[in-house]
C-alpha cells in the first residue's frame, strides 16, 4: 500500500484531533505538506487556525482526500474512531494514529482498514492538553513507534515515515503488543508511580507535617510531573492497558521490597550495588536532560 504521486510531492494529510500531539504534527508538516485539521473542541479549532493551519468543520470534510491521515484522539476512543470513520478513508490511503496503546487500535485498523493501517506512537508531548499546548519542533530526536505487519503494512509504515519526516522524530518498528509491555515500564507506571508519590505527600502534609509542602526540590519536581497529566489520559493509560501494567506493578512492587528488605537489615554494601546497577543503566541510555 504506497501513496499515489512523487515521492517528494507535497502530500494532504489529515489530522483529527488538534491537542498537544496532534497539534504539534500540524504545526511541523503545514508549511511542507497540505494539512487539514478538525478537532471537536472550538477552542483548539480557533487556536490552530490562529496559527495559519486550515481547519475543517467536520472529520469526514478533513479525510476528504487526504493521502495520509493522522488520528489523534484520545487514547480510549481511537478504536471507535476507525470503526466510525473508516468508511470514509479514500481508497489508497495510508492511516496511522498517536495512541499510547497500540494493541486495541492496531486490531481495529487490521479488520477495517487492511493493509492501510500502522499503529503509532510518538514518546513526546507534556502534562498540557489542548492544541495551546502543541508546539513546533516537540518531536526532535524522540523515539515514534510504527508497529507494521504484514508487506502492505511495512510499505505503509514506510510512507508515514516519510511524509512525517519533517517531525524529526526517531521512527523504529515493533509489535503491538511488545510495545504495550514495554510503555506499561516507561510510561504508564510511571504515571501511576507520580500519582502515589504526590498523594503520599499530601497525605503526611494533610496529617501535620507542613514542611512538605516548602521542602519541594528538583527531585520531587521531577518525579511528580506525571501526576499532572489529564485524568482521563491517565486512566485510559491504565485501563486500556492492564494486564502490561499490573506485571510492571508486580515487577516494581519486587524492587521496592528489595529497597525494605536492605534498609531493615543494614546492607549497605547491597544497597549500593542495587542502586548503582540502576543508575549505571539510567545513564547508558543517554536520554536528554
Amino acid at each position: 500500500m504506497a501513496l499515489a504521486g512523487p515521492r517528494d510531492a507535497m502530500v494532504r494529510v489529515a489530522i483529527l484531533g488538534l491537542g498537544s500531539i496532534g497539534g504539534s504534527i500540524a504545526l511541523d508538516l503545514f508549511r511542507v505538506h497540505e494539512v487539514r485539521g478538525f478537532d471537536p473542541d472550538p477552542a483548539s479549532c480557533a487556536a490552530a487556525a490562529a496559527a495559519g493551519i486550515p481547519v475543517c468543520g467536520t472529520p469526514e470534510q478533513a479525510l476528504a482526500g487526504a493521502e495520509l491521515a493522522v488520528f489523534c484522539a484520545p487514547l480510549g476512543r481511537l478504536p471507535a474512531l476507525v470503526e466510525a470513520l473508516a468508511p470514509h478513508v479514500d481508497a489508497g490511503a495510508i492511516v496511522t494514529d498517536v495512541g499510547g496503546v497500540k494493541s486495541p487500535v492496531v486490531k481495529a485498523g487490521r479488520r477495517l482498514l487492511p493493509g492501510a493501517f500502522v499503529g503509532g506512537h510518538p514518546m513526546a508531548g507534556s502534562t498540557g492538553h489542548g492544541f495551546v499546548a502543541a508546539r513546533t519542533g516537540l518531536f526532535v530526536d524522540a523515539p515514534w513507534a510504527l508497529t507494521p505487519g504484514g508487506r502492505d503494512e511495512q510499505e505503509a509504515a514506510a510512507r508515514v515515515r516519510q511524509v512525517l519526516a519533517p517531525t524529526g522524530a526517531r521512527f523504529f518498528e515493533c509489535d503491538p503488543e511488545s510495545h504495550d509491555r514495554a510503555v506499561a515500564f516507561t510510561s504508564h507506571v510511571p504515571y501511576l508511580m507520580s500519582v502515589a508519590i504526590a498523594r503520599a505527600a499530601r497525605g503526611a502534609r494533610d496529617e501535620g507535617l507542613t514542611e512538605v509542602s516548602e521542602l519541594v526540590g528538583p527531585g520531587f519536581r521531577d518525579v511528580t510531573r506525571l501526576a499532572m497529566t489529564p485524568v482521563q489520559l491517565g486512566h485510559d493509560m491504565a485501563f486500556e492497558n492492564r494486564d502490561a501494567v499490573l506485571a510492571a506493578l508486580a515487577a516494581l512492587r519486587h524492587q521496592i521490597a528489595q529497597a525494605e528488605i536492605l534498609l531493615q537489615n543494614d546492607l549497605e554494601s547491597a544497597f549500593a550495588t542495587w542502586s548503582e546497577g540502576a543508575a549505571t543503566w539510567r545513564a547508558a541510555l543517554s536520554l536528554p536532560q
